[in-house]
C-alpha cells in the first residue's frame, strides 16, 4: 500500500524510552497503522489514519508542576552578585564590589540570575508519571491515555475512557467514541495534555 507522509517524527517509548517504529497492518481491512516499541514491545491499537496513529503515540500528559514561588528581588540580587564575583575572580583575577558597578552591568547580571533560577526550577520539576487506576480512578467520560497489558503480549498504549463502569478505546477516526471495549481492564493511566493553542 502507498504510505501517506507522516506529519511528525515518532517520540521514544513513554515507558522505557526505546525506539518507536511504525507498523503497517496491511492485512486489516481497511489497512491500519500501529506504533510499537522495539525494546519493551508497547504498542498502540490500530488506526486507519497514519497521522492520528503517530499523534496518539506522541501524545504525553502535561502533569502540572508544583507551584514554584517567584524569586524575590533580594534572591535575584544574591545570585547576580555571586555570578558577578565569580566572573571577576576567574577572568580578572580580583574581586570587584557589586555595589560600585554601573546599572547596565547590574542589569545584565540580574538577567543572567533570572535565567539561572528558572533553569534550576525547571530541573527540579517532576517528570510526568503514570497513575495506578486502582488508586486514583479517573472520572467517567473523561478521555485519558491508558496502559493495558493483555495476557502474553507487550503493553498497549492508547486513548480511552470509561463509560458506565467499562473501559473503551477511543476511536477518533469514525467519530464513534465507544469503539471497542478493553478487556482485561487497563492498570494505569495518565491525563491527556492540553490541546495546542490556536495560532492566527
Amino acid at each position: 500500500m502507498t504510505e501517506p507522509k507522516p506529519t511528525e517524527a515518532l517520540l521514544g517509548c513513554p515507558f522505557c524510552g526505546g525506539e518507536a517504529q511504525l507498523h503497517d497492518n496491511d492485512w486489516c481491512e481497511p489497512p491500519e497503522w500501529s506504533i510499537y516499541c522495539s525494546v519493551c514491545s508497547a504498542i498502540t491499537p490500530g488506526n486507519t489514519d497514519k497521522t492520528l496513529a503517530v499523534a496518539t503515540w506522541n501524545r504525553r500528559a502535561a502533569v502540572p508542576s508544583p507551584a514554584i514561588p517567584e524569586p524575590t528581588e533580594a534572591e535575584i540580587d544574591a545570585v547576580a552578585t555571586a555570578l558577578f564575583q565569580q566572573w571577576t575572580a576567574e577572568i580578572l583575577g580580583r574581586l570587584e564590589t557589586w555595589e560600585q558597578q554601573k546599572s547596565f552591568t547590574k542589569s545584565s547580571y540580574r538577567q543572567m540570575a533570572k535565567f539561572a533560577i528558572a533553569a534550576l526550577a525547571s530541573a527540579r520539576s517532576p517528570a510526568p508519571e503514570w497513575r495506578d487506576i486502582s488508586e486514583t480512578d479517573p472520572a467517567d467520560e473523561i478521555a485519558v491515555i491508558v496502559a493495558w497489558k493483555p495476557i502474553g503480549r507487550g503493553a498497549l498504549v492508547g486513548e480511552a475512557y470509561r463509560h458506565e463502569g467499562r473501559w473503551w478505546w477511543a476511536n477518533e477516526s469514525d467519530g464513534d467514541y465507544r469503539a471497542e471495549p478493553i478487556f482485561p481492564e487497563p492498570q494505569s493511566y495518565t491525563p491527556l495534555p492540553s490541546p495546542p493553542k490556536e495560532t492566527t
